[in-house]
């Protein structure tokens, strides 16, 4: 049965951390985070990365600055082949990180700041399914919020893009808890993957979607 361990990672540190933390980044990852305009991006930018780095490092016995990206299909970033049997995704909102991983199976996770919106009915329109509206109808922004990271996990996982968001469906309140209720129309497909809404506090909303039936997920708050 695979395993996926979900990590959340507080980013809003001291400049003195940061700038600790920036020492396992490479010359790249420190120039793209110096074009970011405000300075909370930055440090938030560098501490994400670097926390992905260590997470990483761990989880392959390299050392952090050792850690090597390539781009796989879909323009998913990975490991490269040294340690391709490692596969994570990372998400970020209102300096919250959540970073995921599992190995030999691929993982999506989405976090969102849970905040007022007035086109929520709209976007719910062009992007959700006629069940997931209904269900956004009676729980309001915060199922809104539940269903579009669910979905954005799957998105994340698959690569697919954002525009095939309503060409599947997620159940989350239904008997046997939160699943992919079909993909494509094919419920078959979407019981090879695993969904799992995680609590992280009540200012957010976040999922990880695993690639693996009856996937176990660990939670590191």
């Amino acid at each position: 049965m695979a395993t996926a361990r979900v990590f959340a990672v507080e980013l809003d540190r001291d400049e003195r951390e940061v700038a600790a933390l920036g020492g396992v980044l490479t010359a790249d990852e420190l120039l793209r985070a110096g074009r970011m305009r405000a300075e909370e991006q930055r440090r938030r930018a560098i501490v994400t990365r670097a926390a992905l780095r260590k997470l990483l490092a761990r989880e392959t016995g390299r050392k952090p600055e050792e850690i090597a990206f390539s781009v796989g299909a879909h323009g998913k970033p990975r490991l490269d082949d040294t340690g391709a049997a490692v596969r994570f995704n990372l998400s970020h909102s209102a300096g919250l990180a959540l970073i995921a991983i599992a190995r030999d199976v691929e993982i999506g996770v989405d976090v969102e700041e849970i905040r007022p919106r007035s086109d929520l009915r709209g976007v719910a329109r062009r992007v959700f399914t006629e069940a997931e509206r209904e269900a956004v109808e009676v729980g309001g922004e915060t199922a809104f919020y539940r269903h579009w990271v669910a979905k954005e996990a799957f998105v994340k996982a698959t690569g697919r893009g954002i525009e095939s968001l309503r060409s599947f469906e997620v159940l989350l309140d239904g008997p046997g808890g939160a699943r992919l209720n079909h993909v494509g129309g094919d419920p078959a497909e979407a019981a090879k993957w695993t969904l799992t809404p995680l609590e992280v506090g009540p200012r957010f909303a976040a999922a990880v979607v695993v690639a693996a039936p009856g996937a176990t997920v660990e939670f590191d708050p």
